[in-house]
């Protein structure tokens, strides 16, 4: 009789957590990618995403709109126990001031095509 056991590790591969740095909430459909190896992934609504096809990678960026993007190493999402935060961008509240102060609406229009 063969039992075959597996665990949640070898199932899932290497689970990376990102949260709010405010909030310490789950963000939900960030995109990760990397050039080298070739990958991309995104973040489901628990903020967690398996990054075993990133690994070795020296350069992966985050990004999310309304949130600033980095730029991490394999080794160095390790040494942060594969747990980051991202801050919410300038830019996402300077949007929300012209959508309740200005009157222009060309102004709110190009705001929002600029975001990051």
């Amino acid at each position: 009789m063969v039992i075959i056991i597996i665990t949640q590790a070898n199932a899932f591969g290497q689970k990376l957590t990102i949260k709010d740095k405010d909030s310490g909430r789950p963000l939900n459909l960030v995109s990760l990618s990397s050039a080298n190896p070739l990958a991309s992934a995104t973040t489901n609504t628990r903020g967690q995403v398996d990054i075993s096809d990133f690994k070795g990678s020296d350069a992966i960026e985050f990004r999310l709109l309304g949130y600033q993007g980095i730029t991490l190493s394999y080794n160095a999402l390790k040494e942060l126990d594969f747990t980051i935060a991202l801050s919410q961008s300038l830019f996402r509240w300077m949007r929300l001031w012209f959508l309740l102060h200005d009157g222009n609406k060309t102004n709110v229009r190009f705001l929002i095509r600029s975001l990051p």
